[in-house]
């Protein structure tokens, strides 16, 4: 279970919103606004320690850099992946030269064999 900023934000903020509109329209609420709004973020404090605990008791602060990790390995794997296949795509392209050279000569031999002739 990840904790983000983005959570935090959004817990934050839709709370404040929450007691805002409800300050708004009146319901029920004689209390002064900072009152309410402090109430209201106050509110928010509690379920986002309750996550940030549940969060580190299941390893999810590390498993980002695990992802990095893997992520870092299998790029690795890639760049290396790519490298072998240019440098076979080198290979081949040599072997064809060559092999144009050899069909060259022989053509070449042909010719000469059948002005002989």
């Amino acid at each position: 279970v990840p904790l983000t900023s983005l959570d935090v934000t959004k817990s934050i903020v839709g709370r404040l919103m929450f007691a805002g509109l409800l300050f708004a329209s009146g319901i029920g609420f004689d209390a002064p606004p900072v009152i309410i709004l402090s109430l209201a973020a106050g509110g928010s404090a509690v379920p986002l320690y309750l996550k940030a605990r549940r969060v580190e008791r299941l390893g999810g602060v590390a498993a980002p850099k695990r992802l990095e990790q893997q992520l870092e390995r299998q790029l690795i794997e890639a760049k290396d992946q790519s490298f072998q296949q240019l440098a076979e795509i080198d290979r081949n392209a040599n072997h064809i030269a060559e092999l144009e050279e050899r069909l060259e000569f022989m053509e070449r031999l042909l010719a000469r064999q059948r002005e002989q002739e």
